[in-house]
């Protein structure tokens, strides 16, 4: 894929131009005599050019690039200076979305330093106990009962109060802290869960940086020490996972798979979107991603997505569950379309570990009482 990337980048560039990897999967391009819209102009075509669909051993793969452009002299007079705020930028471009590109600006710095703080703050925050996890639920929708729950890390940060997941995990993630602390979630999640009713399921989110081969052992020994049937472990992923060295991905979730373990495909059409992959390897659930569930009302083209998603999924013989339903109306155009779960504030934020069989007390108990007015 690096060698796709880095040819496409040539393309795109002048003779005059120079390129060069400069780590994991970043590039650096620096061109002379440049005004600064011409630079951004540059970078979304190299963008653009990047998120042309491909083919990778005979699969169709589609990538998403973000981009930081500095400009000298006014963001620095040396490379090292350059490099470094071109690399605010980029932090910037991706805190945006996906496929975009950032002009360096003084406030990016602020928020850089911030991040860089929080990278050494992340690694110490496990063993100082100052993360939690918060369960939300998942309904299903047919019979508008509690069927899992999904396990949410939060951060109480002592000087900060609480940050937000999506600031603190991208940066666990770079340092590679999320390891320790996806394990951790995997074990208190399980633990959880055996103490609520048994037909109650959790959700845990692992990340990219977990999948290592040990992956599966650990999660075996979270269900053993917890006592949770292995069929109400649900792990979620993103398909940023099955880009990582896919076959040795693939060969990972066929493991966790083999314990009895659920496995569901999280935000799907938002990253790669490689359809390839739902071939070769049996999900049980799809996840609609929340932003194509709040454009539900208004767009025709995102009723169509979550239309076409629903039928991809059941044709395949997998679950799909509907993220971000906040509305009754939501949840009744998921309904008529067939998925079969639903999950969002319309039925409840998420709540700390004590709550939780309360929680699950009142919203069946609120399905069993509409169900019976409907009923009279």
């Amino acid at each position: 894929m690096l060698m796709h990337v880095a040819a496409v980048l040539k393309s795109a560039l002048d003779v005059s131009d120079q390129v060069s990897r400069i780590g994991g999967d970043e590039f650096a391009v620096m061109r002379r005599n440049v005004t600064a819209p011409d630079a951004l102009a540059l970078a979304d075509h190299m963008i653009a050019l990047i998120g042309t669909p491909f083919e990778i051993e005979g699969l169709l793969v589609s990538i998403q690039a973000s981009a930081g452009v500095a400009m000298s002299p006014k963001d620095g007079v040396d490379t090292e200076q350059l490099f470094k705020r071109a690399d605010i930028a980029l932090y910037a471009s991706k805190d945006a979305g996906k496929g975009t590109a950032r002009l360096f600006a003084t406030a990016m710095e602020d928020v850089f330093l911030r991040r860089e703080r929080l990278k050494s703050e992340v690694a110490k925050a496990l063993d100082a106990q100052e993360f939690e996890i918060e369960y939300q639920p998942v309904i299903e929708i047919a019979t508008g009962r509690v069927c899992r729950f999904e396990a949410l890390l939060r951060w109480n940060h002592p000087a900060s109060g609480r940050v937000s997941p999506a600031e603190f995990i991208p940066v666990a993630e770079e340092t590679g802290a999320i390891v320790a602390i996806g394990d951790w979630v995997i074990r208190k999640a399980c633990l959880a869960a055996a103490t609520w009713p048994g037909d109650v399921g959790v959700a845990v989110n692992v990340s990219v940086r977990q999948f290592e081969p040990t992956l599966p052992l650990k999660i075996a020994g979270a269900l053993s020490d917890s006592g949770l049937n292995e069929s109400r472990l649900e792990i979620e992923i993103t398909e940023s996972v099955l880009m990582q060295g896919s076959d040795e991905s693939l060969a990972i979730l066929h493991q966790i798979r083999s314990l009895g373990v659920r496995i569901s495909l999280d935000d799907f059409g938002t990253g790669y979107s490689s359809l390839s992959y739902l071939q070769r390897f049996p999900f049980h659930k799809l996840k609609i991603d929340r932003s194509f569930i709040s454009g539900t009302i208004g767009t025709s083209e995102a009723r169509a997505i979550v239309r076409s998603v629903i039928q991809l999924g059941h044709s395949l013989g997998m679950k799909v569950t509907a993220e971000g339903v906040e509305t009754v109306e939501q949840l009744e155009r998921m309904r008529v379309k067939g998925c079969d779960e639903a999950q969002g504030f319309l039925f409840s934020a998420s709540v700390p570990s004590d709550e939780v069989n309360h929680l699950i007390l009142r919203l069946n108990n609120g399905c069993a009482a509409g169900a019976s007015a409907a009923h009279a």
